[in-house]
This record gives structure tokens, sequence and C-alpha cells, in this order.
């Protein structure tokens, strides 16, 4: 198409035998036509890319997408992200995953046996009270996530519980023994009286002894 352009400007830009810019009318103005042909082995190569990458997009669904990104510069980091993947499927490693799916199927027709088993055997009157407990547990759920909060609250109203409990046994035994000592002080009161009584008898009994004595001695004197 290019050069067809080409050719197209080069015979336009030569002179004209009128003498003028162009052939129609001497106005200046050119009309041209471009024609396409499309080329089949152009179509022929599409094709073939189109085949190419559907094919790698099945190997990509089989070994698992690539990572996010991975518009590879150079072929080399491709085929190393490839054989990296590729090295996944050991034979070592697919008898092992051979193995397990034999045994993860083995006990998943066990547990088919088993719950055919508990359907042919099956207990209305459990499956109600499987159910009761089922519902009661959900009812329960949900308190469930404020008990440990609750527990310290109780645990910390026990404490102050028992410290009360103590403080009001130690302020009644204070008590007992103000009473005690309030009955001490009352008869240490009672025994100074007692006392101050006995001395003052004791006094006047002296001073009649010393009178008599003075009246003793003046007689003999």
């Amino acid at each position: 198409v290019a050069e067809r352009l080409e050719r197209l400007q080069t015979r336009l830009s030569a002179p004209s035998p009128g003498g003028g810019p162009g052939a129609a009318g001497g106005v200046g103005r050119v009309s041209y036509e471009v024609s396409y042909s499309p080329s089949t082995e152009a179509i022929a190569e599409g094709s073939k890319l189109g085949a190419l990458e559907t094919m790698i997009q099945g190997f990509r669904r089989k070994l698992g997408s690539f990572e996010a990104g991975s518009n590879f510069a150079v072929v080399e980091s491709a085929a190393t992200q490839l054989h990296r993947r590729v090295s996944v499927f050991d034979l070592q490693k697919l008898e092992l995953l051979r193995i397990g799916a034999e045994k993860a199927k083995a006990a998943v027709e066990a547990l088919t046996d088993q719950q055919e088993e508990l359907a042919a055997h099956a207990d209305p009157a459990c499956d109600e009270e499987v159910s009761d407990l089922y519902q009661s547990l959900h009812r329960v759920l949900p308190a469930a996530a404020v008990l440990p909060a609750t527990a310290m609250r109780l645990q910390s109203l026990q404490s102050l519980h028992q410290e009360s409990v103590s403080f009001t046994t130690r302020l009644s035994a204070l008590e007992r023994q103000q009473d005690e000592l309030v009955k001490v002080v009352e008869a240490t009161n009672n025994a100074v009286r007692e006392m101050k009584v006995g001395i003052k008898e004791n006094m006047a009994i002296m001073k009649a002894n010393m009178a008599v004595l003075e009246q003793q001695l003046s007689a003999r004197g």
C-alpha cells in the first residue's frame, strides 16, 4: 500500500501535458483510488499464531497461571519458570499424591458407608434430642463470648466480699476488745474508789491512835 501511495504521489507531482498541476479542468484538485488486497500468507500466519496462543493458554490452565506481570523479556526466563512448574510433576511426588488420594477416597467411602448405616438405624427421638442440644448450644454461644469478663467480675466481687467479711470480723473483734477494756477500766475505777475509802479509814484510825498515844504520853509526863 505504501509503495502504491508513493507511485501515485510521484505521478501527481510530475508536470501534466497541459502545463497545469492536474488534468481536472485546472482547478488544482486530484482524485485517486486506493485498493488493498490482503495477503493470504499473513492470514495463515495469523491463524497459526492464534492456534499457538490457544495452545499456550491450554498449557497455562494445566500448569497453573504464571505469576502476575510475567511478560518475559527473554525466552530463558520463561523456560526457567516453566521448568520450575514442570518439576512439580516428579514421579515420587505424583506417587505420594496418588496414595494420598486413594486414602482420602477410602475415608470418604467409609464415611459414606457409616452415613448409610446411620440412616438405616436412624432414631427420630435421638435426632430430635440432638436438634434440641444443637439449638441450645446456639442459644448459649452468644453468651459464651462474655463469660470470661463475667467470671472475672464475679471473682472480683467474691474477693471484695471476703475482704468485707474479714473487715467485719476484725471490727467485731475490736468492739469486743473495747467492751472488755471498758469493763477493765470500770473495775479499775471501782478498785481505786475502794482504795480511797480504805485509805481514808486508815488515816482516821491512825489519827485516833495518835491522839490516844499523845494522851497517854501526857498522862505519864
